[in-house]
């Protein structure tokens, strides 16, 4: 992800954007902020991972599906050769000609 200049700028625009909703929010407690502090970073962490995951999984969704497509033509063409070279079972021969033809 962070190996092209694309991948290094969007990267950084989301923890800057990230980085001002923690400091925004820490500025609203006031007070509290020593206590809050530790679940805003957990907070921040957790959806950092997570906008992640969502994109690393949103640019190999083609990928993936174009591997599922080609192994589903593949395993179709391996059925086919096999059937045609294969010698006719007991069941194939016992099948009506006009079904043999079309299997």
């Amino acid at each position: 992800m962070n190996r092209t200049i694309v991948g290094r700028i969007t990267t950084l625009r989301g923890a800057r954007q990230q980085v001002e909703t923690f400091l925004r929010q820490a500025t609203e407690l006031e007070g509290w902020a020593p206590i809050a502090v530790p679940a805003l970073i957990y907070v921040f962490v957790k959806s950092y991972q997570a906008e992640q995951q969502r994109m690393l999984e949103e640019r190999t969704r083609m990928l993936k599906q174009e591997k599922a497509q080609f192994e589903r033509v593949e395993r179709q063409l391996v059925h086919e050769i096999s059937s045609r070279t294969a010698a006719p079972g007991l069941l194939r021969r016992m099948l009506p000609k006009r079904v043999r033809r079309s299997t």
